[in-house]
């Protein structure tokens, strides 16, 4: 298997950004403990508070998909069910 390079994309509902930021910011020690996890850091747009984007590097796609059925990514989705107004996923597999 190859690394695997995501770049995720999530946008807070406008009032909701405080929220889901410090919701997000719980995800990164549970998840950079997790096997198979190279990278995983968390910005926010300076000019866009509503718009947080995640830099990471797993050391294969199963990796990351083994990381999305953990039980802190599903808590998540449950706290921030209908906080956030998008999520966009991107990645790149080394060849």
């Amino acid at each position: 298997m190859s690394e695997t390079t995501v770049i995720v994309h999530v946008r807070a509902k406008p009032g909701h950004e405080e929220f889901v930021g410090a919701e997000l910011d719980k995800l990164l020690s549970p998840t950079r403990s997790e096997p198979g996890c190279l990278r995983y850091d968390m910005f926010v747009d300076a000019s866009d508070p509503t718009h947080f984007v995640f830099i990471q590097a797993w050391e294969s796609i199963d990796a990351h998909h083994v990381h999305l059925e953990q039980g802190h990514m599903e808590a998540f989705l449950i706290t921030c069910k209908g906080t956030i107004a998008e999520a966009t996923f991107y990645h790149l597999e080394d060849r």
